[in-house]
């Protein structure tokens, strides 16, 4: 069985409060991680479902960002999809990451 990390990114341009992606394929046992970003600092991005990494806010250069990681160990192939509520942002979006043979824990 060989390592790999497959990703889907998932852009959206309209203000909303829901931040969804799409699990890429995965099985059991399969790390499953999910960033959120948003270009304001402060998203407050909020999954109820995966367990939280990280957050933070970052600016510069004219612009402010918002970020938030979760994390889980696939439990079977088909998986809830990631979804975040947050302030109504307009440029945000999320990255679904499923990574193979990693460590139960990032």
């Amino acid at each position: 069985m060989s390592d790999w990390l497959k990703t889907k990114v998932t852009k959206y341009t309209s203000s909303g409060t829901t931040t969804a992606g799409v699990w890429p394929a995965h099985e059991s046992g399969d790390l499953l991680m999910a960033v959120y970003l948003a270009e304001v600092n402060s998203a407050s991005f909020s999954d109820g479902v995966l367990t939280s990494i990280c957050t933070g806010t970052a600016s510069g250069g004219g612009s402010a960002n918002t970020i938030a990681a979760y994390y889980k160990v696939a439990a079977s192939s088909s998986e809830t999809n990631p979804s975040a509520t947050n302030i109504s942002v307009a440029n945000r979006a999320c990255i679904a990451m499923v990574i193979k043979n990693a460590h139960a824990t990032p």
